[in-house]
C-alpha cells in the first residue's frame, strides 16, 4: 500500500497564502537546505495529488517555470479531487495558459465521487508514494478521510 504524504506551506504565523490568495511567498522564504528538502520530497512522489483550485494554479504556473522544482511538477503524473467535476483537456485558464498536450497536467486523473474511495484507489495501487499539496480546506477533507 502506497504512502499518503501531505505537503503544505504555511507560514510561521498560520497563513497558506497572502490576503488575495498570493502564494509567491513560498520561493522567497526558504534557504537552500530546506529547498532541497522539499525538492527530494516532490521528486520522490509517484503522484502528484491537489483539489481543483490548486491544480488550476500549479496547471497555469508549472509547465512554462524554470524554478528546480518544475521537472518534478511537470513529469509526475497527476491526480486532482473535485465536487464539480473537471476535465484538464477542455480547461481555459483565466490567465489563457493553455496545458501542453500529453503532458501530466493534460492526462491527470480526476476523482469527481467520494474522498474517501479515491483516496483508498490510489492508495491500493502499487508505486512511489502519493504526494497531496493544497491549500487549507483540501487539506482538512483529507485529514477528515
Amino acid at each position: 500500500m502506497r504512502k499518503l504524504i501531505m505537503k503544505m506551506s504555511i507560514s510561521i504565523d498560520g497563513f497558506v497564502a497572502g490576503i488575495h490568495g498570493e502564494l509567491d511567498w513560498m520561493f522567497k522564504s526558504g534557504d537552500d537546505h530546506s529547498s532541497a528538502w522539499v525538492l527530494n520530497i516532490c521528486e520522490s512522489a509517484g503522484i502528484h495529488l491537489m483539489g481543483r483550485k490548486t491544480f488550476e494554479v500549479m496547471a497555469s504556473y508549472w509547465p512554462a517555470s524554470t524554478n528546480p522544482f518544475a521537472a518534478a511538477m511537470n513529469e509526475i503524473p497527476k491526480a486532482v479531487f473535485t465536487k464539480e467535476g473537471y476535465h484538464p483537456k477542455t480547461k481555459d485558464f483565466a490567465d489563457n495558459t493553455k496545458l501542453p498536450a500529453n503532458s501530466s497536467w493534460m492526462n491527470a486523473r480526476v476523482f469527481d465521487a467520494g474522498l474517501i474511495e479515491g483516496i483508498k484507489a490510489l492508495k491500493a495501487e502499487s508505486g512511489k508514494p502519493i504526494l497531496a499539496h493544497g491549500g487549507a480546506e483540501f487539506m482538512r477533507s483529507l485529514i477528515e478521510t
